[in-house]
């Protein structure tokens, strides 16, 4: 991946998306990103016609073509467009951890959204995406968290949990 953007030579990859979708994308990619604690292609994609980051644990395969791209043109309109986190909406998000398991707030977020509660547990207060990612890593966490804000994330959690134990019942 790295030579291809060094040779500035489309790529195709079979990519696997966040939703368990297996597509083929011709990409041009022009550069690595590190963010949220992963790496990132970010690429201009043929099929969509539009810029793309695509996570490099789910690429399930990649082989470089012989098409060329002008990456500084490239680059150029990208910097016009809005950065891709603008498009997200966040939450905010109280949480309330034992202490116990208060080192995977520190693994996951910056110690300044982390306060320590005089009775030992730890809450966490921070505008977040509202995602699939949040909910794993609440879920994650047991009986060792409590949801203080927002309503709609506890109910959400709730319901994701008793549908757990329905399928594992069923088992």
């Amino acid at each position: 991946l790295k030579d291809a953007i060094l040779e500035r030579r489309a790529v195709k990859l079979e990519y696997l998306s966040s939703y368990g979708e297996k597509t083929e994308r011709t990409v041009y990619p022009l550069r690595l990103l590190y963010k949220s604690k992963a790496w990132y292609v970010e690429s201009f994609c043929a099929e969509k016609n539009d810029y793309r980051l695509f996570r490099l644990t789910r690429i399930l395969s990649i082989t470089k073509t012989l098409k060329t791209f002008n990456r500084a043109e490239l680059l150029n309109k990208i910097s016009e467009r809005k950065d891709y986190s603008d498009d997200l909406v966040l939450t905010n998000i109280k949480l309330k951890c034992s202490a116990k398991t208060a080192y995977r707030l520190y693994d996951e977020f910056p110690p300044e959204l982390i306060s320590k509660n005089s009775d030992g547990s730890y809450t966490l207060n921070a505008a977040l995406h509202f995602d699939s990612w949040i909910c794993g890593f609440i879920l994650s966490l047991g009986t060792e968290v409590e949801i203080l804000e927002p309503e709609n994330l506890k109910t959400e959690i709730a319901q994701f949990a008793e549908e757990i134990m329905k399928w594992h019942r069923k088992v």
